[in-house]
């Protein structure tokens, strides 16, 4: 969380958690932005870019060039879990 908040304040983006768990997601406010907000997505670990995509779809982002920055901190290969 620390690394994610630091890159928000150095990039001079917005900064918000989002849970992992769907029924969390589910009840979130998500608040409104300009469409053209640039968003910093953070991800502890990346396996399948499913963490990525929910947040993308929930958040209702339109994807467009230099829309999103995607971060992981740990790139994992699925076979090896």
């Amino acid at each position: 969380i620390r690394i994610g908040y630091q890159l928000s304040q150095i990039m001079g983006l917005p900064f918000h958690l989002m849970p992992k768990r769907r029924i969390d997601f589910a009840q979130l406010v998500v608040p409104k932005f300009s469409p053209d907000t640039h968003l910093l997505i953070v991800d502890d670990i990346v396996t399948t870019g499913t963490t990525f995509m929910r947040a993308v779809e929930y958040l209702d982002i339109e994807e467009g060039k230099e829309t999103i920055t995607f971060a992981c901190m740990i790139r994992r290969n699925p076979r090896n879990l």
